[in-house]
């Protein structure tokens, strides 16, 4: 039992589940494999009688609180320790390395609030040396980002999309250099003409984010007529990007150059670099 907690709803009901905790909350201790974690969790939710609300707002009422605590909140986000005592780990088709809230985003009724609290926190760490720690454990923006990538099912994908973006537009470079870098492993494949379009309104008028978003927008498909207004933002920012960026942003505009577009498109781009670099 960890002290201060003892009524905490969300710490009450993982405990039930089969969750501990080690050394005062430095280290999650799983009882069983994730996927029997999961079904006991919905199981002890779906029971309780003040489910769904007013159950699920105090759950994700007393998780923020809980991770209030960097320790513990720390513990939350790096990958668990299986219990040795127990022998419910036989094949196990659960991720042994997930997080006690990775785990939790694969239960649809907790996921978008979750993903909130989550968000939220990244403006918790406000300093260059939150995010140059070289230990990944140490690195909690990368941790949180590291949450969102790879979800198996993703319930409100329009709501993440907005969160992500509205989080950008709030936090210092650093910290937006994270998000959009992950943002390919975390939106879903209908989101990416949108994603990028907003990404190149962010390039149009600040060039700190263009190497980060340029190299996000290689991982992203989207169209035709989208990839020439972004040749053309990469066009207008040569003559006054930082001379260490622009080889990138050639870089970017010479791979844009298809195999099947015409002699005159290839001709326009290249001219085009050659009369912002005199």
């Amino acid at each position: 039992m960890i002290i201060g907690y003892e009524n905490n709803i969300f710490y009450k009901l993982i405990n039930k589940a089969g969750i501990s905790f080690e050394n005062n909350g430095e280290r999650i201790i799983f009882d069983s494999n994730l996927t029997f974690f999961r079904h006991e969790f919905k199981k002890v939710l779906y029971s309780n009688p003040s489910y769904p609300q007013p159950l699920l707002n105090t759950i994700c009422e007393n998780f923020s609180e809980f991770i209030q605590d960097p320790l513990l909140f720390k513990a939350c986000l790096i990958p668990y320790s299986k219990n040795d005592k127990k022998d419910n780990f036989h094949h196990d088709y659960g991720i042994m390395n997930e997080s006690l809230i990775k785990s939790f985003l694969g239960i649809d009724e907790l996921q978008t609030p979750i993903i909130k609290i989550l968000l939220e926190k990244l403006v918790d760490y406000t300093t260059d040396e939150d995010i140059m720690k070289s230990d990944l454990n140490d690195n909690i923006p990368k941790l949180i980002m590291n949450q969102l990538r790879w979800m198996d099912n993703i319930v409100d994908p329009d709501e993440l999309n907005e969160s992500l973006f509205e989080m950008i537009s709030i936090t210092p470079i650093h910290i937006q250099k994270e998000i959009i870098e992950a943002i390919p492993d975390i939106i879903v494949d209908s989101q990416h003409n949108d994603v990028v379009r907003k990404l190149k309104d962010i390039m149009e008028n600040d060039t700190e984010l263009i190497v980060t978003i340029l190299d996000t927008l290689s991982n992203l498909k989207f169209s035709e007529n989208l990839m020439d207004e972004l040749k053309n933002t990469v066009i207008k920012h040569l003559e006054n990007c930082e001379l260490e960026k622009i080889p990138i942003l050639i870089r970017f505009l010479l791979q844009s150059i298809d195999d099947n577009e015409d002699n005159e498109k290839a001709r326009f781009i290249i001219s085009k670099i050659r009369s912002k670099l005199k």
